[in-house]
């Protein structure tokens, strides 16, 4: 939590207190909130009201999905950390919260894979050829249908689909460019109209990095700690001509030290703000306990169609980032090095001690039962005798 605030602070998009000041900035996050360390439903909470606060300013912040989303709503909790789990006081509590009807889970199947503005695409791990000549809205509809569907292995959510495929990004890195290219020409082609800039996280990056004169923007530079970074940096694109945006780097590498004790108050005050939230809505469910209505997919909205505003004149701007948690804030262009690896390995690690218990319980409890049988038996033939 503490460097996602950083990060919209630094960039002047929120105040003090923690409100909106962007105006009629476009604040586009491109995954990966979930799993980064015990701020998940801090940061996911927030972001919803800040959401509400930008629309009435005239601004928009567009959610994407990333892989880790992905994993959290097919029950994939390989990365959560203990912290996180305990936030939600238990993992069956947080299992039911991103199920369909949970809380999250409707949150969360409401975001979109890939959006456009002006003449840059942004997704979470890249955009081959085969899903860029779908359009991004077909694209948005097959991936969220899938979800909704539970085709977990539906190549669209796939290890070559754009919530994971790290193809272009690694032949980008070491200059071979022709993958970006046909991507960003299928794009292209499917809209209609010319999309010159892919912006990417999932990969991550020492810093924001433009590949093949710009194509591609790998903007992953681990803003959690619970990735290893720690870094505030946003990528800032502004209009520079007719349907079409220039980038920067901004807020990069840090809090200034001004404003240190301006984000930690800023932390505490709405971290206190949403404990005392979810107390009093655990009271009243206890009290109240309102029965759960089924989600009926046919009638369902599909909020991904919802039309966006395009960035125009000299006071718009889009900043893209990852504000992940503290795990401090998400994918506010957020890289994290082999941090998950070592996470992984850890949890692998408990897995394995949990199983060795495991078999050592079975042995003892094997063993218990059979003691009385051998000595009935032990009985028997000295009778015999």
């Amino acid at each position: 939590l503490y460097y996602t605030l950083a990060t919209l602070y630094e960039t002047q998009l929120i105040n003090a207190q923690g409100h909106w000041v962007g105006g009629q900035t476009t604040l586009i996050q491109t995954g990966d909130v979930v799993d980064r360390g015990h701020d998940t439903r801090f940061i996911l909470d927030f972001l919803d009201l800040l959401a509400l606060e930008a629309a009435a300013a005239g601004g928009q912040i567009v959610r994407l999905l990333g892989n880790h989303e992905l994993m959290n709503l097919g029950g994939d909790v390989r990365y959560v950390s203990m912290e996180d789990f305990r936030s939600f006081e238990g993992a069956k509590a947080r299992q039911e919260a991103f199920s369909p009807q949970g809380h999250y889970g409707r949150r969360l199947r409401s975001f979109r894979v890939s959006v456009i503005m002006n003449d840059t695409v942004f997704v979470h791990a890249g955009m081959n050829p085969n899903w860029g000549s779908m359009g991004h809205q077909r694209l948005n509809d097959l991936a969220m249908g899938a979800i909704r569907a539970k085709k977990w292995y539906d190549p669209i959510l796939g290890a070559e689909g754009p919530l994971w495929g790290r193809r272009q990004i690694y032949g980008a890195a070491k200059g071979e460019c022709e993958l970006v290219k046909a991507g960003l020409s299928a794009i292209s082609g499917a809209e209609l109209r010319e999309v010159r800039r892919m912006v990417v996280g999932h990969t991550i990056q020492n810093s924001v990095h433009f590949y093949c004169d710009g194509g591609i923007v790998a903007t992953d530079v681990a803003i959690s700690r619970q990735c290893g970074g720690g870094r505030t940096t946003a990528l800032e694109l502004t209009p520079e001509g007719p349907g079409k945006l220039g980038a920067r780097v901004v807020a990069a590498q840090g809090v200034a030290t001004a404003n240190l004790s301006i984000v930690n108050a800023m932390e505490r005050s709405i971290r206190s703000m949403w404990l005392a939230r979810y107390r009093g809505e655990k009271e009243y469910e206890a009290s109240s306990a309102p029965a759960k209505v089924p989600v009926k997919q046919a009638t369902e909205p599909k909020p991904w169609q919802a039309p966006l505003t395009p960035v125009q004149g000299q006071q718009g701007r889009i900043l893209s980032g990852r504000t992940e948690d503290k795990g401090d804030g998400g994918d506010a262009i957020k890289a994290a090095g082999d941090v998950n690896a070592v996470v992984v390995s850890a949890l692998n690690a408990l897995g394995e001690r949990v199983n060795q218990y495991t078999y050592l319980l079975i042995i003892a409890c094997a063993t218990f039962l059979a003691l009385p049988l051998f000595y009935s038996r032990r009985l028997d033939l000295d009778r015999m005798r």
